[in-house]
């Protein structure tokens, strides 16, 4: 028996693909991807104790940043009154209202489920949770309050609606007073504490290195004379939307004025109508003049609202 046939064995050609370290790992001195704070124990009490890694480029893990937790890898979080902007961010903000942000919860195994920026409490929303969501307005500086029952609202709306109009006439009169007789303090007196207030609330506007003690006093008469506009708030019947909401409230305060002056004016005639008062049109002048310096400034601070930003870091 002859052997013809000729028998061949290729060697098989093996092929080795090595990953790159994701997000969280760093690679070691010896090649190998290590994930960040995987040698410190899975407690809540050591979230400030292990490192995270936020760049495949690192060589080496970083310390978990202030005000912030840590659960190894690339999870990190921020503690109770603070604010993360991103997943990529690392500096835990402030929020100038600390009970609003509650953070991430510490005693969960993990961040993945939650919300890497924080979480608001409830009635907040948006960035460092200073927006007031749903059913809540503005109650006062970084606050924010539930909505009263629209049969409240209304109420509330009618109330200092007539007390308003009482506020007005009582300047008006003062002033057609102080033209005949020429007295009238009390028309003074309030229009000098009305712009004083109005005139405080457009400083604060402004983003100036002011002293401290200062600051404080500004944010006190602001409240002060901000209390009937966030008391009486108009936000629980707008556009929830943030900045939806300020445009909103923005196009309202330029239109009242013309609707007082229209008000105004057909008040004065009808009241001419009814019975007989000379000089029907010196007192729509003067009434609309006074219209004009008690809305101005806020029409002034409404707008002034729409271009005074925070600088964020």
């Amino acid at each position: 028996i002859a052997l013809t046939d000729t028998l061949s064995i290729t060697s098989p050609i093996y092929k080795i693909a090595m990953r790159n370290c994701i997000l969280g790992e760093v690679r070691s001195n010896d090649g190998e991807c290590v994930i960040c704070g995987s040698d410190i124990p899975n407690n809540h009490y050591l979230r400030n104790s292990r490192k995270y890694s936020l760049n495949t480029n690192d060589t080496q893990c970083q310390v978990c940043p202030q005000n912030a937790y840590c659960w190894g890898g690339y999870s990190i979080g921020p503690q109770r009154g603070y604010w993360r902007f991103s997943g990529q961010d690392i500096v835990m903000a402030e929020c100038p209202n600390s009970d609003a942000c509650l953070g991430v919860n510490p005693y969960l195994d993990t961040n993945i489920s939650q919300d890497v920026q924080g979480v608001c409490d409830e009635g907040y929303q948006g960035v460092l949770c200073h927006g007031c969501s749903g059913d809540y307005r503005r109650d006062y500086a970084n606050h924010c309050a539930k909505c009263a029952s629209t049969a409240v609202a209304v109420t509330m709306f009618a109330l200092f609606g007539v007390l308003g109009l009482v506020f007005f006439w009582v300047l008006i009169r003062s002033n057609i007073t102080l033209n005949k007789e020429g007295v009238g303090i009390l028309g003074v007196y309030l229009k000098i504490i009305s712009n004083f207030a109005q005139l405080v609330m457009i400083t604060t506007n402004f983003q100036f290195n002011w002293p401290r003690d200062l600051q404080k006093y500004f944010l006190t008469v602001d409240e002060i004379a901000s209390f009937l506009e966030n008391f009486v708030s108009v936000d629980c019947f707008l556009n929830p939307d943030l900045a939806e909401l300020l445009y909103q409230k923005s196009v309202i305060m330029a239109l009242l004025p013309l609707v007082f002056l229209m008000l105004t004016c057909f008040g004065w005639l009808f009241a001419a109508r009814i019975k007989d008062i000379r000089y029907t049109e010196e007192k729509i002048v003067g009434t609309s003049i006074m219209v004009l310096y008690l809305t101005y400034p806020n029409v002034l601070n409404a707008f002034l609202k729409l271009v005074s930003c925070k600088t964020l870091d």
